[in-house]
C-alpha cells in the first residue's frame, strides 16, 4: 500500500495535522520521512492508532454502482488501486508460470534426446543395427566356443619334428630284473 504524506493521513482519518504530528513526536505514531523531507504514514500504522470506530461513515454516491458505505473515502480509493495493481501482477505471475512450464517441457524433450545420443541409443521406433542384448548373447557365444575349442585342444599344439630314422637299430642295454639277474628283450622268436 502506498504511503500516506501527512495531509493525506489528516483528511483519512478525520485528524488533523498537528494531532497527527504530536503523534509522531510522542511515540504513538510511527512515520518516517521521505527524501523531500516529508512525512510519509503508513496506513495500516494510521488505522491501528486511530481506528475506524472513530471516523463518521459517509455514503458515496457512483453512477456505476449501487450506493456503497465508505469510511475512509481514500482508503477505498487506494484499496481499489491495489486491487488493480495485483490483477495486473496475477496476469503477469500466470504468463510468466506458463512460460517457464513451456520452456520445462521443451527442456526435458532436450534432455532425453542428448542422453540418447550420450547412450548411442536410437531413439524408439528408429533402431538400426543389433540391440544390446543380441551383441550379449554373441559375445557369450564367442567365449563359449573358445573354451570348447580349448578343452579339445584346437589349435593343435606345435610339435617337435620326429628324430630321423636310422637304418641300423642301436643295440639295447639289458634291464636289472630286481632279483639281480639282467634281463633282455625278445627277439620276436
Amino acid at each position: 500500500m502506498p504511503l500516506l504524506t501527512l495531509n493525506q493521513a489528516a483528511k483519512a482519518c478525520g485528524k488533523s495535522k498537528s494531532a497527527l504530528l504530536n503523534a509522531i513526536r510522542g511515540g504513538r505514531l510511527s512515520a518516517k520521512r521521505d527524501e523531500l523531507n516529508q512525512w510519509q504514514i503508513d496506513p495500516s500504522e494510521l488505522f491501528r492508532v486511530y481506528p475506524a470506530n472513530q471516523v463518521i461513515d459517509q455514503v458515496v454516491d457512483h453512477q456505476d454502482d449501487h450506493d456503497l458505505p465508505v469510511g475512509y473515502p481514500l482508503e477505498n480509493a487506494l484499496l481499489k488501486q491495489q486491487v488493480g495493481l495485483l490483477e495486473r501482477v496475477i496476469v503477469g505471475l500466470e504468463g510468466e508460470r506458463n512460460d517457464l512450464r513451456h520452456r520445462l517441457d521443451s527442456e526435458a524433450e532436450e534432455r532425453r534426446r542428448l542422453t540418447a545420443m550420450l547412450t548411442h541409443q536410437p531413439a524408439p521406433g528408429t533402431a538400426k543395427g543389433w540391440s544390446k542384448p543380441a551383441w550379449a548373447l554373441l559375445i557369450v557365444l564367442g567365449v563359449v566356443v573358445a573354451c570348447v575349442a580349448t578343452w579339445v585342444g584346437w589349435p593343435p599344439a606345435k610339435r617337435l619334428p620326429a628324430p630321423p630314422v636310422t637304418a641300423t637299430p642301436e643295440p639295447t642295454k639289458p634291464i636289472p630284473k630286481p632279483d639281480g639277474e639282467a634281463w633282455k628283450p625278445d627277439d620276436g622268436g
